[in-house]
């Protein structure tokens, strides 16, 4: 129920390939479970905590890039000093999830963003999405918000044609 990394280097390397470094650690399995079954359990994260985690996603090209973008590049996506805590439930039989973020900083390799504060409570239930206190502070924004959004079941497969007898409130 409590996981904490710290310090962590985390770095994922797409070969000549195209074919990522975490999936050559477990061999693919020649037989494949196509059975389906309801999964009966709740799961639930009391407390995550990253602290000044490096993460990068990267092909083999860029492996020792330090560029910077004006844009997010999959190909060379680094993030320095992560900090991370955050809870999350989630029932997938009844369809309920929710995630409350306490906090979330990062430096990204991306030009003028750095990401001081992201915050808030996200959750799904049924015909109801709701944003709480959404806080986003970063060196050019602050940004408060939240939204509720009534009437929207996003599991059904008709949700987006009924979405206009939703009800949605924006703080």
């Amino acid at each position: 129920r409590k996981i904490e990394i710290s310090g962590a280097k985390i770095n994922l390397i797409s070969d000549s390939l195209g074919v990522m470094n975490i999936l050559k650690l477990i061999p693919p399995t020649v037989d494949e479970d196509t059975t389906s079954s309801e999964f009966p359990f709740s799961i639930e994260v009391a407390d995550l905590n990253l602290k000044r985690v490096d993460f990068s996603l990267q092909s083999y090209k860029n492996i020792h890039s330090t560029a910077y973008y004006d844009s997010m590049n999959l190909d060379d996506f680094r993030i320095t000093d992560l900090n991370l805590s955050l809870s999350a439930y989630a029932n997938l039989k009844e369809d309920e999830f929710e995630i409350g973020v306490n906090h979330i900083s990062m430096n990204p390799n991306i030009n003028s963003f750095n990401l001081r504060n992201f915050s808030g409570r996200f959750a799904i239930v049924k015909d109801h999405i709701e944003i709480k206190n959404l806080k986003i502070a970063t060196a050019k924004s602050d940004v408060h918000l939240s939204v509720e959004l009534t009437g929207f079941n996003l599991f059904d497969s008709t949700a987006i044609k009924n979405l206009g007898s939703s009800e949605l409130k924006l703080e």
